[in-house]
């Protein structure tokens, strides 16, 4: 038991170095981009269509991703309609 504690490899969690008010002006401004011939060899899922997963999908489109949008209602924005 001892000897498996002592060959487990550490967690890495990714988490930016610095004060906690900056990791993520930290992380975003070290982050690669996605050249932009690349963009439709990507797909980018999207589950929900409310207005957070329209939005979203909206605006990946617009920036030449390939968006695929899903939603459990029988509608886009359903859930919504149901609410009032």
């Amino acid at each position: 038991m001892e000897e498996n504690k002592m060959n487990a490899q550490p967690i890495d969690s990714k988490i930016p170095e610095g004060p906690i008010a900056e990791k993520w002006t930290n992380y975003k401004a070290h982050q690669k981009l996605v050249n932009p011939a690349n963009k439709r060899k990507l797909d980018i899922i999207v589950v929900g269509t409310g207005l957070a997963g329209a939005s979203a999908a909206a605006t990946l489109g617009e920036m030449g991703f390939n968006v695929l949008n899903f939603c459990i209602q029988d509608s886009p924005s359903q859930e919504l309609s149901e609410r009032r």
